[in-house]
């Protein structure tokens, strides 16, 4: 039986680096294409209006209330 890939990931130090870089990706935020730029981890909120826990869709993408509509128009 193969094993989840997120042990690989782990094993080789790629899960603690991709987590490292998401939390630099919220101050300033460039989590979503609106870019804004706020501190979320200092509480600030941006043009979706979330804060520093996001939720990310079934399929592990970031989306944001605000983008939601710009996708829900393409």
């Amino acid at each position: 039986m193969p094993s989840p890939g997120y042990l690989a990931l782990y094993q080789r130090g790629e899960l603690a680096r991709r987590i490292e870089a998401t939390w630099a990706m919220l101050a300033p935020c460039r989590l979503c294409p609106h870019r804004c730029g706020v501190d979320r981890l200092r509480g600030e909120r941006g043009v979706c209006r979330m804060g520093a826990t996001v939720c990310l869709d079934t399929e592990g993408f970031f989306r944001a209330r605000a983008e939601e509509a710009l996708l829900d128009l393409e």
